[in-house]
Parts: C-alpha cells; structure tokens; sequence
C-alpha cells in the first residue's frame, strides 16, 4: 500500500485547473499581440511620414540649388529669323509650378542649355507631388527643342 499512498498526496493540479489558467494565458496573450499590433502600425505609419519628409526636403534643396542658377548666362534675346526676340529667364511661373531656363555651369564638356520644370501635384488620396522635368535644350541659339527629358518624383 505503500506505493498508492505516495500517488494519493493532493500536490499537481487537477485538469480544470490547468484549463482555466491556459485560458488566462490566452487572454493575456491576445491582449500583448493586439497591443504589438497596434504599435507596428504606428510605427510604420511614422516611417512613412519620415520618408516622405526626407524625400521632400531633398527635392526641395535640389530646387533651390537650381533656382540660383535662373538666367545663369542666359542672353536677354535671341535672333529668330534675323529678328531679335526676348528669351526670358523664367518662362512661366504660377502658384503651383515654374519653368524656368539656365546654362549648366557643371557640364562636363560642353555647356548644356537647360529648361527646368517644377511642378507640384495632389492625387486623389491628398498626397503631394513635386515634379522635375528637365529638358536639353538642342537649338542652343533659339534655346527650342528637347532631348532628354527626364522626370522625377518627390
């Protein structure tokens, strides 16, 4: 009798009991991964925000280096025709884009007449873009034509 006796003693837990505190651990468990949840979303959405402030700062910055070089050897007029005409340094401006022309003091070999165009736009969902397009320019006397053409998006 000796050996029942020694599996008789009251000291595991019965299975009611290890069902409930498995339920608890669940409870608590939920409750952790939906406060996880709720912080990776969070914390993906201000990743987002900072990206996004980045790319505009940059894109800004980049405009304002090229808004010093406006007119930067550019000639007040130009022969069309034998007939002189007025080249404006800054074709268009209005409140949510500017055109504006420069001669690229950094061109490696030859000097590169340039036609800049900033724009800003918003998609359907209000996020704003800033364009560039940039444009060649291969009449460099008339400063007409374009090659070259790149876009960018910010």
């Amino acid at each position: 009798m000796y050996v029942f006796e020694k599996y008789d003693s009251k000291k595991g837990f019965t299975l009611i009991e290890i069902l409930i505190s498995l339920a608890i651990a669940g409870i608590v468990m939920a409750a952790a991964y939906s406060l996880y949840i709720t912080f990776y979303k969070q914390t993906s959405a201000q990743d987002l925000l900072i990206e996004a402030q980045q790319n505009a700062r940059a894109g800004i910055e980049f405009m304002q280096k090229e808004l010093v070089l406006v007119g930067h050897r550019v000639p007040s007029t130009v022969m069309v025709a034998g007939i002189p005409s007025t080249l404006n340094a800054i074709e268009t401006a209005a409140s949510n884009s500017i055109e504006f022309r420069y001669v690229d003091p950094d061109a490696a070999v030859t000097e590169q007449n340039l036609k800049i165009t900033y724009d800003v736009d918003v998609t359907s969902a209000g996020v704003f873009f800033l364009r560039r397009q940039k444009c060649v320019m291969t009449d460099a006397t008339l400063w007409t034509g374009c090659v070259n053409a790149d876009h960018y998006q910010v």
